[in-house]
């Protein structure tokens, strides 16, 4: 995610790229979300620690 950062603004990054990050940063938003409505009723468990992989978008860009 962190070399999207520069390849974004820099007109660099492909069109599968921006959607596979797209597709991560959903699932991240998901997570946080349901997370944020637990604490909201008094409950709430952080998001499990394998249910976003943070090297994920990483692994696929290298796989290209």
């Amino acid at each position: 995610m962190e070399q999207a950062s520069y390849d974004i603004p820099a007109r660099q990054a492909t069109p599968r790229q921006c959607a596979e990050l797209a597709g991560v940063l959903q699932r991240l938003s998901d997570e946080l979300r349901d997370y944020a409505a637990a604490l909201a009723f008094g409950g709430g468990q952080p998001p499990e620690s394998g249910s976003i992989d943070p090297d994920e978008f990483r692994r696929r860009g290298e796989a290209e």
